[in-house]
């Protein structure tokens, strides 16, 4: 057997294990798809050039050439397809066009003459193509160059990516330059293009390995047991029957019975050895992190009768830690009304200097969740269209927690929570199996975890009335002590003077000094006027009279004409008919806009503010923003209700008890937005509370 029969041989036999490790260990499905058509298309390469030199069939030659053309062509193509799916590229024109190419090849040499004769001798293949030969080097060459420049440009463009892509652009060489020995008279004859796409493919298969792309583990641990057990029984199993042979002289039927029986026993033992032998390869596999992976696994059994989200998360997030390797473990739970995924809870815990990510219900993170019900690798967030969306500060959270895959928590079609894993401590790719685990230990959780969010909501919102409440009453009770106060030494002490005053002028008047008692008179009459705008000033804080006598917009400019003084640019806009609302709907603009201005002036450190008041049909509108500092929104909320300070937490309850909503979109450095929508009826609830009173009475 010639060295022509024997190159393409030892490739074809090269590539079946590697396609069956491929396709039973790699972690990116895509890359996995392509690099398993790419081989297959090199071992078709292989077989067909192996049948042209063998030559099992004289006289048919051609018909192997025919198919040595096709499968070249092929593998070129699906080549270029693997580089752009390695470098996380869409496939784009050019792989659709490759494939198109390829089918004109299939068709062109299906009908015509291509090649014209072909013949082996000695092993060696002599063709005389014709001139459709040309047709391959105008394309296979462009296919080829096209490949080699996106490793280029990913290798310049990423330092990180150098080394990976480096391999594949040695690869690429060799292909190429064993492709260039056909053009040469005297290395031609060998069949080196063979042997460089032989090594090509073991070097891709090398970086796959190092970079994690295919986790040899996984391949052993789903292939390993059943060959060690299999083995085992075939080996036992013929060794007892090569004995009972030797030793006994039994009629056929009892050698027949005896075989039937010990294969009808290893049968029955083969599924308990099987798992014995799982657990042992399991063992061996993951070492020290087995104990925290079953862990995962029963995630379910040990904690069904917890209730307390605290501890929940506390006995996933470890476990996942340790057993992944996870430098963190983030749970995102949705917070509040409006359901923003804010990461709840963190192992190892985070520090207050360290990015919070939130992702609201338009995020593209959640919906892809919801709408995939798969984990979600980091990777994809760059190529992905959905991601499109995404604003370059919350990529730049993403990649500042080194966050690499989010694992959705469904219960009832309905995503409850995510699992956020950052990279591992070995700056390795998570594999297929550890991608497994996590989706089954989510599975596993959203029941308990269900349970536990609902027993934790109502804890919350029982303790948020009972503050509310608690606050409420304290909050009547310092109106009151503030009203008084004011009035006593203000109003009180000025009558109190007034009522001295009248008392000299009757005395005067008594013994007729009637100039001085005009003066006493005239000062009596200033103190009074000055008691009624004081107590008017009073009132007014209490209730603006603006509101119900001038309108909302006149009060709205009387809110921000306060902005002046402290040399706050503003600018006020309405948009729409303006029209009376019932009281309670305006009193809360009013408040809501009034406080919102207050923290512009006393806290944000803006130069500049805007009001937008928008009427529409069903609803009012009310925006306010700045350009101030702006403030980190989930601890400020957390810590209101502690320190007192009930303005944002007003603004939300008096909005909701309304039926409206309210958002504030804040983070520091970059301003404030606050956005209110308040329906144009007020609810019959509502209505009610408030007395009931119609526009502009009194």
């Amino acid at each position: 057997m010639s060295i022509h029969v024997i190159i393409p041989l030892a490739s074809l036999v090269s590539y079946l294990p590697i396609i069956f490790l491929v396709l039973r260990g790699f972690t990116v499905a895509r890359v996995r798809r392509v690099f398993a058509l790419y081989l297959i298309a090199a071992t078709a390469w292989s077989l067909s050039s192996f049948m042209a030199h063998y030559d099992p069939y004289p006289g048919q030659t051609h018909i192997c050439v025919k198919f040595i053309i096709v499968t070249c062509v092929w593998m070129t193509a699906t080549y270029y397809h693997f580089v752009r799916a390695f470098v996380r590229r869409p496939n784009g024109l050019g792989v659709l066009l490759a494939y198109v190419f390829v089918v004109a090849v299939a068709i062109l040499v299906a009908v015509e003459d291509f090649p014209r004769s072909a013949e082996t001798v000695d092993g060696a293949l002599h063709v005389e193509y014709g001139p459709f030969f040309y047709l391959l080097p105008a394309t296979l060459f462009p296919l080829t160059g096209a490949a080699a420049v996106s490793l280029i440009q990913r290798f310049r463009s990423d330092r990180s990516e150098r080394r990976r892509i480096g391999y594949l652009l040695v690869g690429a060489s060799v292909v190429v330059i064993g492709a260039a020995t056909n053009l040469s008279s005297s290395l031609g004859m060998y069949p080196l293009d063979h042997v460089a796409n032989l090594i090509n493919a073991v070097i891709i298969f090398y970086a796959v390995l190092v970079y994690q792309l295919l986790n040899i583990r996984v391949a052993l641990k789903r292939s390993l047991p059943y060959w060690v057990v299999g083995v085992t029984l075939v080996s036992v199993y013929a060794l007892s029957i090569s004995l009972i042979l030797r030793t006994t002289s039994w009629p056929t039927y009892g050698y027949v019975g005896v075989a039937g029986g010990l294969a009808l026993l290893f049968a029955i033992m083969f599924p308990r050895l099987l798992h014995i032998t799982q657990q042992a390869v399991n063992r061996l596999i993951y070492a020290s992190t087995y104990d925290y992976r079953q862990t995962m696994l029963n995630f379910s059994d040990r904690m069904s009768n917890v209730l307390n989200l605290d501890e929940l998360a506390e006995n996933m997030l470890y476990p996942i830690t340790k057993a992944l390797n996870a430098k963190r473990a983030y749970l995102f739970l949705p917070e509040g009304e409006g359901g923003d995924f804010v990461a709840r809870f963190a192992q190892p815990t985070v520090t207050q200097s360290e990015p919070l990510l939130r992702m609201g219900k338009d995020h593209p993170i959640p919906l892809w969740l919801s709408q995939k019900r798969k984990t979600l690798h980091r990777e994809t967030i760059d190529i992905d269209p959905m991601f499109k969306g995404l604003w370059q500060s919350e990529g730049d959270e993403i990649d500042a927690l080194e966050l690499v895959l989010f694992c959705p928590i469904m219960r009832k079609g309905s995503l409850i929570g995510i699992l956020g894993l950052s990279r591992k401590h070995s700056e390795r790719p998570y594999s297929a199996d550890d991608v497994d685990l996590l989706s089954t230990m989510a599975t596993e959780a959203a029941i308990v975890m269900e349970n536990a969010m609902m027993l934790d909501n109502l804890r919350e919102q029982q303790d948020h009335v009972e503050r509310l409440l608690a606050k409420t009453v304290l909050a009547q009770e310092e109106e009151r002590k503030r009203i008084a106060i004011e009035l006593h030494d203000s109003v009180a002490q000025w009558l109190v003077g007034a009522s001295y005053r009248a008392q000299s002028c009757g005395f005067l008047l008594s013994e007729e000094d009637n100039e001085k008692a005009q003066a006493e008179l005239a000062e009596i009459e200033s103190t009074i006027d000055r008691s009624l705008k004081e107590i008017r000033r009073v009132m007014s804080g209490l209730h603006p009279p603006a509101l119900e006598e001038l309108g909302l917009v006149h009060a709205l400019r009387q809110i921000l004409d306060g902005l002046k003084p402290e040399g706050i640019a503003y600018h006020f806009e309405t948009e729409g008919e303006p029209v009376r609302l019932h009281p309670s709907i305006e009193l809360a603009v009013y408040r809501v806009v009034q406080e919102a201005v207050n923290n512009i002036r006393k806290h944000s450190g803006a130069t500049a503010a805007v009001l937008k008041l928008r009427f529409e049909r069903q609803k009012v509108t009310v925006e306010v923003h700045d350009n101030g500092s702006g403030f980190n929104l989930s601890r400020t909320m957390k810590g209101a209700v502690s320190v007192g300070h009930m303005g944002l937490l007003g603004m939300k309850e008096r909005a909701g008890m309304l039926g409206g909503d309210i958002k504030i979109k804040t983070r520091p450095g970059s301003g404030t937005v606050v956005l209110l929508t308040l329906p144009a009826n007020v609810p019959a609830a509502a209505r009610v509370e408030a007395g009931g009173h119609s526009p502009g009475s009194h």
